[in-house]
């Protein structure tokens, strides 16, 4: 029973990979944990070996344990777990002289995740009323973003706060312990409080880029992404709002608005107002 004091919290999620390309070999991993409020996003580096798996990885590690210790040591302490698993997982004894040498020098994510304080469950699944005073944990390396949506605006934006800083490959979190010496300088975190009436969007970086451009540029295209967002939240059936976020992506695709790259991205809406 809710009473002046809550608010509702919606969550949902989407992911698509490159045209033509399979979901199960976008490199673009969701992390999802409705029990504690935590959630993540990772992208899994092209241009290196099995990213896709250490993009799961991670993301899974981020809602199941967030770092307690956003230092060099205790980012290497949590890492270890999963820089293990990865390395197990390759099947070595199967891979050419190339492959394997393209494969020791590892695979890199970004990160972008955020976790609710206290910890949530979600009563409904992805939805239900929780209190008005909660707190919002914000995690990101380099470029997949957060954005924070209050009174229509993006009033902040993690790391990234203009489209244009999306150039060149990023800085991306190592499978390898030697590749991160320099991982806390690029690790930003902060607390938020979350008011009703925000949306948090979680983002990989095609289309952290594309929602910033449209904010950038004139109000009208900038509402047509807002009520996308919001029509993708309050659709009641899952695969219908699957479906429609696949169609605006890849119509943006068609219109080279979003670069074509694989896409995944939360939305975390506080209402005064349940469907």
């Amino acid at each position: 029973m809710k009473d002046n004091n809550e608010v509702y919290l919606q969550a949902r999620k989407f992911r698509i990979a490159k045209c033509n390309t399979p979901i199960q070999a976008c490199e673009d991993a969701i992390g999802w944990n409705l029990k504690q409020g935590r959630f993540a996003v990772c992208d899994g580096a092209t241009t290196s070996s099995y990213s896709a798996e250490w993009a799961s990885l991670l993301a899974d590690l981020f809602v199941e344990c967030p770092p307690p210790d956003i230092s060099p040591a205790g980012l290497q302490a949590w890492l270890d777990p999963i820089q293990k698993k990865w390395a197990q997982a390759i099947p070595w004894d199967k891979l050419d002289y190339f492959s394997k040498r393209k494969a020791r020098t590892g695979a890199y994510a970004t990160l972008a995740g955020m976790c609710l304080d206290p910890p949530t469950e979600f009563p409904n699944g992805r939805s239900g009323w929780v209190s008005e005073k909660i707190k919002t944990q914000i995690s990101v390396v380099e470029d997949s973003c957060i954005f924070l949506l209050r009174n229509g605006a993006i009033a902040r934006s993690w790391a990234y706060t203009q489209s244009s800083q999306f150039q060149g490959p990023p800085y991306a979190i190592g499978s390898l312990a030697e590749k991160n010496c320099q991982l806390a300088t690029y690790w930003k975190t902060e607390q938020v409080h979350a008011q009703h009436g925000d949306l948090f969007i979680i983002a990989t970086d095609a289309i952290a880029k594309f929602l910033l451009s449209r904010f950038e540029q004139d109000a009208q295209r900038w509402q047509q992404a807002r009520e996308w967002l919001n029509d993708l939240l309050f659709i009641p059936d899952e695969k219908e709002a699957e479906n429609r976020f696949d169609d605006f992506v890849n119509q943006r695709r068609s219109s080279q608005e979003l670069r074509d790259d694989d896409v995944a991205i939360i939305l975390l809406s506080f209402e005064k107002q349940g469907l």
